[in-house]
């Protein structure tokens, strides 16, 4: 069984990690000193795909909920 990350899996987290590299870190300090919340990065990140993952009914669980692979869980979860 491979544990790897799937292509698509390695292009999203390339994708997230230059996002917050190159927009996010630079701005972090600021908001954080402000302590506002950066809306304008989550509307970003959401048109992105970064956020709000969602999965095709064929992988959806038991009852119907989206299911998610391991390594999306969590995501949004500290979001308001």
């Amino acid at each position: 069984m491979d544990f790897g990350f799937s292509k698509e899996q390695e292009m999203l987290k390339k994708a997230a990690r230059q996002y917050a590299e190159t927009r996010v870190a630079p701005k972090a300090m600021e908001l954080d000193e402000k302590g506002a919340f950066p809306y304008e990065f989550v509307r970003q990140m959401g048109q992105m795909g970064l956020i709000g993952l969602v999965n095709s009914k064929e992988y959806a669980d038991q009852h119907g909920a989206p299911g998610q692979d391991d390594s999306h869980r969590g995501n949004g979860a500290c979001l308001p």
